[in-house]
This record gives C-alpha cells, structure tokens and sequence, in this order.
C-alpha cells in the first residue's frame, strides 16, 4: 500500500483532483497533522456549484507527469491482457 504522502508527493491527488474530482464539483481533501503525516480527511462537496472546483493557482505540470508516465507504462499491458486501457461498466462504457 501506498502511504498518502507518496501519493501526493508523485502528483495523485493533483490528478484525480484535477481530471476526475473537480470536473464533477468535488475534490480528494489530504491533511497534514503536526507531526507532518499526511491523512485522508475526505471529499469536498461543491456539487451545487455550476463550473465545479477548479485549483486557486494552475496546477503544477511537473505533477502530472508521473501519473501520465504510470498510465503510459499501464495502456499496452492493459490492452494487450485485458482488451481496454479503462475498465468498461456494466453497459460497456469506459
């Protein structure tokens, strides 16, 4: 397992944030205690809000390269093993 620390520093919650959460109004919420341990707190709800979230300053381009480069390295093997680069629904949408 991942510890979020990780996850955070490689540019995941960036990421997610940036394509999956705030599009939808919603945002992956990490918190740093005293002690500098990252925890998971929760997801943002701003659903009602007509554009979604967006970041205050523009995302860091340097965060999203590993999280491309891990999808990149993923896609052949993926396709290749399992015929889809992201796993269909129920009704065959990616």
């Amino acid at each position: 397992m991942m510890p979020i620390d990780k996850f955070v520093k490689i540019g995941g919650l960036q990421e997610v944030n940036r394509e999956w959460m705030h599009p939808r109004g919603m945002a992956l919420v990490v918190g740093i205690g005293e002690n500098g341990k990252y925890t998971l707190e929760g997801i943002a709800d701003a659903r009602d809000d007509p554009e979604g979230i967006c970041f205050v300053a523009p995302p860091a381009a340097q965060k999203a390269e590993e999280p491309e480069r891990l999808r990149a390295e993923k896609a052949e093997a993926r396709m290749h093993t399992l015929g889809y680069k992201i796993q269909p629904t129920a009704k065959g949408k990616p």
